[in-house]
């Protein structure tokens, strides 16, 4: 299960992008989709993998006190639900961002510029999820 801190490599390198004002950068881009795919490549697999160890040692597992089996169960279904729920909102903050990205992309190509007052983009955004 340590192998899950491997997922905060790219939140801390994101965390440094951001705070360096570097949010509209090809490097902050690709670490926001490197961050989504380590939580899903590492992350999402922690609970279901946890409970399958429980089943494989299902009876040893019930030989221990009713409140380790309840706290075991309780904790992996809690870890489980928040990986779950933290993986969809980079999945939502990385659609927004390359969403953002083509737009911007299309402005360039189209002669306009990004930040104009005549671009759709040029609104400022809050980032909630970050």
């Amino acid at each position: 299960m340590l192998i899950t801190e491997l997922t905060v490599l790219p939140s801390n390198v994101h965390w440094y992008l951001k705070v360096m004002g570097k949010k509209d950068t090809r490097a902050f881009h690709f670490n926001q989709g490197l961050r989504l795919w380590s939580y899903i490549g590492l992350r999402l697999w922690t609970a279901p993998f946890a409970f399958y160890r429980l089943w494989q040692q299902w009876e040893q597992f019930m030989q221990e006190e009713l409140f380790l089996r309840a706290a075991a169960c309780i904790i992996t279904v809690l870890l489980g639900a928040m990986n779950l729920h933290w993986t969809y909102l980079m999945f939502r903050l990385y659609r927004k961002r390359e969403r953002l990205y083509q737009t911007r992309e299309r402005l360039r190509a189209a002669g306009l510029s990004p930040t104009s007052p005549e671009s759709p983009s040029s609104s400022p955004s809050s980032d909630k999820t970050e």
